[in-house]
């Protein structure tokens, strides 16, 4: 319980507030609705080896005795202070044995018992005489055998007897019924000589194929209502009236929608208080009524729930409470409406339970039946006992203030609280712990003021540390009960140290609005120890003003200087006029004319009282106060005024019954106040209130003037004429225009030029407005009359301060703007950004701008965006004559823009040209400069020409290496692409070059041409011209007999020295090194080949050392 109620202390961020919901469940913690106890001596009687009356198997309860039946027979009454009182031993059998007792039952009266055997025995004794049974009923065979008479049944032998019940108030007639589904009636008879049991079966067949348990049993007795017996077996509910022998009245339901995956079991119980019976069969309980009218039973279905598992026991605790035992051994509570209240595990108590049912179904095809646990598990005057293998517990059911009791003797006082609080909020049933639904809030909130103080007290002496806590909770706990509980708190916390905290807590629940009331001394105190002006107002603001006392909050209002409290509290007071005196009277103006009280916005409790009082105040034949009021502050005057126009109230409602309207405060302002604020007032009202009110024309036109010619905002005063020009038109139009022109009100003359359809005095009076509403104007204008254009002529250079909206302009419009706009004397950057935002609105290259407009753009391009200025030659200036060349190469080469200029130059068919530029810029590369796209191009323009003329295609691919080879860039990408092209000139270009260039050079230039080559054809030709030199076989030679058919074995090696001789980079490594010894004048190192129709090729040298007859040495003679 403990954890559960710390967990439920979360502070909130406004207030040390307590969460509480009333979906929370205060019993749902084990423990909490049930307390335990062991009844030790009883115990120590029944268990253990010492113990001579064998081991307790079955458990009956009544008011008085506790009786327990054993294995060995015998039955032990005790009572409740745990003395044995009676022991009753089975007189012996001359043949057989009684067995283990196996069912018990204790009559109204508690004077007789009744007790069932394994064996199929049934004894009755009189505790007041208990040597021997009253009535003794043998088993079917014992019987026979002392020569009984047939027609006297009674249960077989072997059968155990599981349920025995006295019928209502008779101690001489008792029902038994055993595990095979036999049910007997047996009576005391007396006779002539005594006394003699007579027993009749009610139900049930002695030869059975396949036996029917009787799992569940009781029997109901109603007043004037015959004997009613009910039993469950594994497939229904049965009703049987016996009156006393006869059967008047049955009832059957079937048992269906039951999961028995953790064994089939079911349970009775009966409350006659309320008629009701319940009943578990599997996992499913229902609550069914049982009522007698007179001629025959009646039953009502009431409640049912499906659990997750079968039940094994059930027993009314109250009239109300149900509880329940599940297989898993969890004790369960239900209410009345088989909602679960609470849950505790009995499993470590270890309950006893008994198998009666195996044997006798054995042979059937029933589930698996569980054990019997209700001879273990019992409920009397809401206990509950529970018969353990080696302890004997019951438990008592909690009561509410048991339960907080307990806490405050722990020291738990905070927690006691909590409790208390979520006992009051929840919305379960705790009618199990004494607390009915009805009178649940009315016994918490007697028993509150004596817990919190109690807590309290105790906190102060013993546990200071948690006082903090406890005051928010029990402030808490005032709030939710509306218990007049806080000047007594305070009156304890005012004689400790946390008198700051009590009402740093409380200022916290009145800002949050969870006070509204304050006792007079509460109030008091706590003014005196916040000293916060603001915060005492907002706390005057925030409280219920009917319960305060007007005088001190008056006083507290004058002493700390607290303007809208005191006008909040004069208001409560029906005093409307004093506040118009004060600092705040404009916005109280506001607030009181539109019906809400100042400041809380909230609505007045009389709005028409308030502003009738204000109305005449203002405009009643004394006009004092309202010349007042506009002398101190027109403008905030007026601004309440207009609020107060907006009132529903003044649409000459009768029912307002207001002494003033619209069209009279109108004639009352016009004949006293000449104020600027007044006209721009009625330039915003009357054109919404035009059904109100009667203006002359002449006023009218007054009111226009004077708002030209005051000194107010230029933007109040448009938005004033604008708004009385939208119903009414001046008299001299000219007149007025000329006005505004003087007064330089260009967004009212906007307007009007723009209803005239004078676009042309529009876009003039649009650009001397200094506010940016000009180009929607220039937009409106050109659509409607293109004559306008010389104006915006005459203006360009101030609308160049937003190039790209003058662009979209020039566009959309007119496309001449271009050259004029050039022509101005503009910054490059504003001429950029113009230029710019016109090729990116240009789509169809038809629409382009003029050779003057592309050279200008292409300069800027070239100086701020050389990447822009590719893409923009490539997809947008497409075409020669979009550009004039010749005007921009200085601008070109000035900004290193090479690529853009051969570019040009190629659309020229000025590729030699273009090459100039390309080698150069590629030979003078500047550090770090990426010149991969130059290549390229160079690449495109020799593959071009190439293609028209060998001769000057093949200078332009020696040009272009030689100014690679000079640079550190790699040439592999050049020569790929020749070699690709045209291996003729692949071979010139290189034989050409080799003979001019260093060794370093002329290696790479080698490795780079093998690299970029499939077969080195191309290399071979163009070293042989080079290298000379008496071969084997020359390269060429042998790779014409390679086409025909000769070919090198896949290994690829010399066949004598295993070097190898073939493949990517080993030719181009020979050739290098032939290339390089004859630039030295050095001797060639014997480097031929011999190859052999057989595949295998050596090293001529190899050859000549293994063979003099220049033999495949692998090979016979002829394979030559």
């Amino acid at each position: 319980m403990d954890l559960r109620l710390e967990a439920a202390w979360q502070p909130a961020q406004s207030a040390p507030l307590l969460q509480l919901r009333s979906d929370y469940n205060p019993l749902q913690d084990e423990g909490d609705a049930i307390r335990w106890g062991k009844l030790r001596k009883i115990a120590g009687a029944v268990y253990g080896s010492a113990a001579p009356h064998g081991r307790p198997l079955v458990l009956r309860c009544s008011a008085n005795w506790v009786v327990l039946g054993t294995e060995t027979a015998d039955i032990l009454v005790f009572d409740y202070e745990q003395e044995l009182k009676v022991k009753l031993t089975p007189p012996p059998l001359e043949n057989g044995r009684y067995g283990a007792v196996t069912s018990l039952a204790i009559s109204q009266d508690e004077s007789c018992i009744a007790a069932g055997f394994a064996t199929g025995s049934v004894l009755v004794w009189d505790i007041n005489y208990p040597t021997s049974p009253k009535m003794s009923i043998l088993p079917t065979i014992t019987r026979k055998a002392a020569g009984a008479v047939e027609a006297n049944e009674s249960h077989l032998y072997g059968s155990i007897v599981c349920f025995v019940f006295f019928v209502g108030k008779h101690k001489s007639t008792v029902i038994s019924m055993d595990n095979r589904g036999l049910i007997f009636i047996h009576q005391n008879m007396r006779i002539l000589l005594g006394t003699t049991a007579r027993s009749r079966r009610v139900n049930g067949q002695y030869k059975q194929k396949t036996p029917t348990p009787i799992l569940a049993a009781t029997v109901i007795k109603q007043e004037n209502a015959p004997l009613l017996i009910i039993t469950t077996n594994p497939f229904t509910l049965r009703g049987v009236s016996i009156v006393p022998l006869k059967s008047q009245f049955r009832f059957s339901s079937t048992l269906d929608n039951v999961d028995t995956n953790t064994g089939l079991a079911a349970s009775l119980a009966y409350c006659s208080a309320t008629k009701k019976l319940a009943y578990s069969w599997g996992n499913i309980l229902k609550v069914v009524s049982i009522k007698w009218n007179g001629e025959e039973y009646v039953v009502t279905a009431d409640r049912m729930i499906k659990g997750t598992e079968s039940f094994v026991y059930i027993g009314w605790l109250t009239d109300s409470l149900l509880a329940a035992v599940t297989v898993t051994q969890e004790l369960q509570f239900y209410g009345a409406d088989l909602t679960m209240l609470s849950k505790a595990s009995i499993l470590r108590k270890y309950p006893l339970h008994q198998d009666y049912y195996s044997e006798v179904l054995k042979e059937g095809k029933l589930s698996v039946v569980a054990d019997a646990f209700y001879n273990a598990i019992q409920v009397q005057d809401a206990n509950i006992f529970i018969l353990g293998r080696h302890e004997f517990e019951y438990g008592t059911l909690a009561n509410w203030a048991d339960c907080i009791m307990s806490l405050l003797n722990q020291s738990r006082p905070v927690n006691a609280v909590l409790l208390l609080l979520q006992y009051y909020t929840s919305d379960y049933d705790l009618s199990m712990i004494g607390l009915e639904k009805e009178t649940r809030k009315d016994v918490l909130e007697r028993a509150l003021p004596d817990i919190i103080l109690t807590s309290m007290r105790f906190c102060v002496t013993h546990d200071v540390a948690n006082f903090p806590k406890l005051l928010a909770v029990s402030i808490q706990a005032v709030v939710v009960t509306q218990v007049p509980l806080l000047e007594e708190i305070m009156d304890m916390v005012l004689e400790s140290s946390f008198s700051q905290v009590y009402f740093d807590f409380l200022v916290t629940f009145v800002l949050d609005g969870s006070i509204k009331r304050l006792p007079p001394k509460v109030f008091k105190e706590l003014v005196k120890a916040k000293a916060d002006s603001k915060v005492i107002q907002d706390i005057i603001l925030s409280l219920d003003i009917s319960t305060l006392d007007f005088d001190l909050a008056l006083n507290i209002c004058e002493e700390f200087k607290l303007e809208e409290a005191k006008v909040f509290l004069l208001n409560a007071l029906n005093d409307f006029i004093t506040p118009l005196n004060g600092p705040d009277r404009f916005a109280y103006l506001s607030y009181v004319l539109t019906g809400r009280a100042y400041p809380t916005e909230k609505p007045l409790k009389n709005p028409i009282r308030a502003k009738s009082e204000v109305y005449e105040r203002l405009f009643a034949s004394d006009h004092a106060c309202l010349e007042s009021l506009v002398d101190a502050d027109a403008a905030s005057f007026f601004r309440a005024l207009n609020e107060a126009f907006e009132d529903s109230d003044l649409n000459d409602d009768e029912e307002a019954h207001l002494p003033v309207s619209r069209q009279m405060m109108l004639n009352v302002l016009f004949d006293t106040i000449r104020n600027p604020y007044f006209d721009v007032f009625v330039a915003r009202n009357y054109p919404k209130y035009q059904q109100y009110l009667m203006v002359p024309v002449s006023r009218l036109d007054k009111v226009l003037a004077n708002i030209l010619d005051s000194e107010l905002p230029q933007n109040d005063r448009e938005l004033a004429i604008e708004s009385l020009l939208s119903v009414y038109k001046p008299t001299s139009m000219d007149k007025f225009l000329g006005m505004l022109h003087e007064e330089k009100l260009f967004s009212v003359l906007e307007n009007i030029y723009r209803a005239q359809g004078n676009y042309k005095k529009m876009l003039l009076a649009s650009l001397e407005d200094p506010y940016d509403n000009k180009w929607q104007l220039i937009h409106v204008a050109l659509d409607n009359d293109k004559s306008v254009y010389p104006v915006l002529v005459e203006h360009l250079k101030s609308l160049m301060d937003s190039p790209e909206k003058l662009a979209d302009i020039a566009v959309r419009y007119c496309n001449e703007m271009h050259r004029d706009v050039l022509k101005l004397n503009v910054s490059v950057d504003a001429q950029y950004q113009y230029l710019d935002r016109v090729f990116a609105l240009v789509k169809d290259s038809a629409l382009l701008p003029s050779r003057e407009v592309c050279n200008k753009y292409v300069e800027l391009l070239a100086e701020k965006d050389s990447d822009k200025l590719m893409k923009v030659l490539r997809h947008t200036l497409t075409r020669p004559e979009n550009i004039n060349l010749p005007l921009i190469v200085d601008s070109l080469l000035e900004n290193r823009q090479t690529g853009a200029l051969a570019l040009l130059l190629c659309r020229l068919d000025r590729k030699p040209e273009a090459m100039i530029y390309l080698k150069n810029h590629i030979r003078t590369r500047q550090l770090d400069e990426d010149i991969e796209e130059y290549v390229g191009q160079a690449i495109d323009i020799c593959r071009d020409v190439s293609s028209v003329d060998a001769s000057e295609g093949e200078a332009l691919w020696i040009s272009l290496l030689e100014a690679e080879m000079g640079t550190s860039y790699e040439i592999a990408q050049t020569i790929r692409v020749l070699v690709e092209g045209n291996q003729n000139v692949a071979i010139e270009v290189i034989s050409k070059l080799l003979p001019d260039i260093e060794v370093k050079s002329a290696a790479a230039l080698i490795d780079e041409a093998y690299t970029a080559m499939a077969i080195q054809l191309i290399a071979l030709q163009a070293v042989q011209a080079v290298v000379e030199g008496d071969l084997y076989r020359s390269f060429i030679e042998s790779l014409n007999d390679r086409l025909r058919g000769w070919s090198i074995s896949a290994n690829a090696e010399c066949e004598g020295c295993g070097e190898k001789v073939s493949g990517l980079g080993v030719d181009a490594n020979v050739l290098y090194r032939a290339w390089e010894n004859k630039m030295k004048n050095s001797e060639i190192p014997g480097t031929m080949l011999a190859i052999f129709q057989c595949r295998h090729a050596y090293h001529m040298h190899c050859l000549e050392r293994l063979s003099s007859e220049r033999e495949c040495i692998l090979c016979f003679p002829d394979t030559h």
